[in-house]
């Protein structure tokens, strides 16, 4: 039996972080698995966890903050031409080839949260070149608080999360593009007891950032 959800049916919640009332209460189910997950890509690549870095200039550290939204290297190198202090342009950078050309002129730049976006992780001064890269987030994960994996996840650092994905999917299209996830061949097992409500939530598979601006998904799941 399969079970069909879209976010637009949910009973709560945004589109990323949603509830749904099944028409049928699943009474201790051994096995469902993930048949099919579906969204549009609107994910941004600059957001709370990456849009941050620092000026230095006479000792003082100015902090500049990239509004979160998807951008393409021309929107983002635009913007981050517009940083001032006090009507004064602190640094210049251009882009070419997909490298980033810096001249910092009197100040310091401290990369901050943006080191994996402006290609560097100690402060710089100076001419130098750096490479960019906007390909994040690299896979969203699809939680469900209900659905239990059989077997205990292993994480490759301290933190955990409170519950296990039902899966996880790399982007592998463009923004505005349709990314579809339908496995063939392994499909992980998860069961249940009595549930006649599931909770979703899709994140950011390495920051766990609930994905706000996320507009819409469907999930086929397959219960035995």
């Amino acid at each position: 039996m399969h079970i069909y959800f879209h976010s637009r049916d949910r009973v709560s919640g945004s589109p990323a972080q949603c509830s749904f009332t099944l028409s049928e209460t699943l009474h201790d189910t051994a096995s469902i698995q993930v048949r099919s997950f579906s969204f549009t890509n609107n994910i941004f690549n600059i957001d709370s966890f990456n849009n941050q870095f620092g000026v230095e200039y006479d000792g003082v550290i100015h902090s500049c903050i990239v509004p979160e939204g998807f951008y393409t290297d021309i929107e983002f190198v635009n913007k981050l031409s517009q940083f001032v202090i006090n009507g004064v342009a602190m640094f210049s950078v251009r882009l070419v080839n997909n490298r980033l050309l810096w001249n910092t002129l009197a100040a310091t730049i401290h990369p901050g949260a943006m080191k994996d976006v402006i290609g560097f992780d100690a402060p710089k001064k100076g001419i130098f070149e750096t490479k960019l890269i906007l390909s994040s987030p690299h896979a969203i994960a699809l939680e469900c608080q209900q659905l239990q994996p059989y077997s205990k996840a292993i994480y490759s650092t301290r933190k955990t999360r409170a519950h296990n994905p039902i899966l996880y999917l790399p982007l592998t299209r463009g923004f505005g593009n349709m990314e579809v996830y339908e496995p063939y061949f392994y499909k992980q097992e998860f069961h249940t007891k009595n549930a006649d409500q599931l909770s979703f939530r899709v994140i950011d598979a390495r920051t766990g950032r609930v994905l706000d601006e996320l507009s819409s998904w469907s999930l086929v799941l397959e219960h035995k």
